[in-house]
């Protein structure tokens, strides 16, 4: 009998989706459910772009696209990154359009990675971090941001983690759980770290449109000197509220572009011809919207800040971007996925557990506040309640 893969068999099923199938069928039995667990916009796609998309349906641009992504749209990305970061990449040979930042992510293990080759990744983290590598038969060393030290790392505390089979560091800023932000002490440590080492760095900055209080996003390729060495992973998903239309990009030196896209022939071609027109009239057409959506989120996030540490003994830090929250919730004396099943089945409010999310996440639960401002504020009642009841 053929067995399934052992690496395919290593890798969990996403907390996240465990939760919404959970509360999914709470909901077949009449339960009324709150959805915090998914990092999904709330709102729709901005109009220009939807139209924007139709009209190349309809004008029947339904084909292949080169594998690299439509030409004015790479041109429209390096203008961007240009604008934003102060960084040249050619859109000719650097820029690869993808389905989402998540196929970004994969290209680049897949394209940098050999069996037994390690990966450091900063965690808590998207899982898909610690997760991929095991596909290329790569090991995963977790360095994990503390909470009480506001999510920062130094360069001293990366070398304790430092294995000579590390080829890549993959860093997450605004992060996705905890909605911190890397400054400009971490950036550099990490930057020195890596070319010391002569390391990869995946920088994942799907969430840079959103950001709190600093007001400006900060990236490792601030720092020209390792440019070389980045592989900078985008996405539409968040800032455009697209997350269906799966189209990101990575941009990256030449030579590892190359590699990337060998991959991505092979895995999906090219991303959807009519989603690209979208993407492009996103980039290109006016951006009040994405102005609109995270100032919405800043009020969002202000309430369920408040509303958190107002309960006793939970401790919840302010994020600095994303629209996550991340507090803590040790002080119960339970697992975080038994804090999560208590709060559905208790107060019909999905959350993720920490745990899912690697080392550093036990003890904390993740909310995400892309929902509605009336869903968080009953959600934050029932939540109270709840944890009264634990106490």
């Amino acid at each position: 009998m053929v067995g399934i893969s052992s690496k395919v068999e290593s890798i969990p099923f996403s907390s996240i989706r465990r939760m919404s199938e959970l509360a999914s069928e709470l909901e077949k039995e009449g339960r009324h459910i709150i959805h915090l667990e998914l990092g999904r916009p709330d709102f729709d796609t901005p109009s220009h772009i939807k139209e924007a998309a139709i009209k190349a349906l309809m004008e029947g641009k339904v084909h292949y696209t080169s594998n690299y992504g439509i030409t004015e749209l790479r041109h429209a990305i390096a203008d961007k990154i240009r604008t934003t970061l102060g960084v040249e990449y050619d859109p000719a040979s650097e820029i690869i359009v993808t389905a989402g930042g998540a196929e970004a992510i994969y290209l680049a293990f897949a394209s940098l990675l050999e069996p037994g080759d390690k990966v450091m990744v900063l965690t808590p983290c998207w899982p898909n971090y610690l997760h991929v590598p095991k596909l290329m038969n790569a090991g995963v060393i977790e360095v994990e941001l503390r909470q009480e030290d506001d999510y920062q790392i130094t360069k001293r505390r990366l070398e304790e983690f430092y294995d000579p089979a590390v080829k890549l560091i993959v860093i997450n800023s605004p992060c996705n759980p905890t909605g911190g932000i890397l400054e400009t002490e971490s950036l550099e440590a990490l930057k020195e770290f890596a070319l010391e080492h002569s390391l990869y760095v995946i920088s994942d900055e799907v969430y840079e449109a959103f950001t709190y209080d600093t007001g400006k996003h900060l990236s490792i390729l601030r720092f020209t000197e390792i440019k070389d060495r980045v592989i900078l992973v985008n996405s539409f998903s968040k800032t455009y509220s697209m997350t269906g239309w799966r189209v990101g990009y990575v941009a990256a030196e030449a030579m590892v572009a190359r590699a990337m896209v060998k991959v991505h022939q092979n895995l999906i071609a090219c991303s959807t011809s009519f989603a690209q027109a979208g993407a492009l009239a996103a980039l290109t057409g006016p951006q009040e919207c994405v102005q609109e959506m995270k100032k919405e989120y800043e009020r969002r996030m202000n309430l369920v800040v408040q509303g958190l540490n107002e309960i006793p003994v939970v401790r919840c830090n302010r994020p600095k971007g994303a629209f996550y929250v991340f507090p803590s919730v040790d002080a119960f004396g339970m697992e975080s996925s038994e804090v999560s099943e208590f709060l559905l089945r208790e107060a019909g409010v999905v959350t993720v557990p920490g745990s899912g999310f690697g080392k550093g996440g036990e003890g904390h639960i993740r909310i995400s506040y892309a929902a509605s401002y009336s869903d968080l504020e009953i959600a934050l009642e029932k939540i109270a309640i709840a944890f009264q009841k634990l106490r």
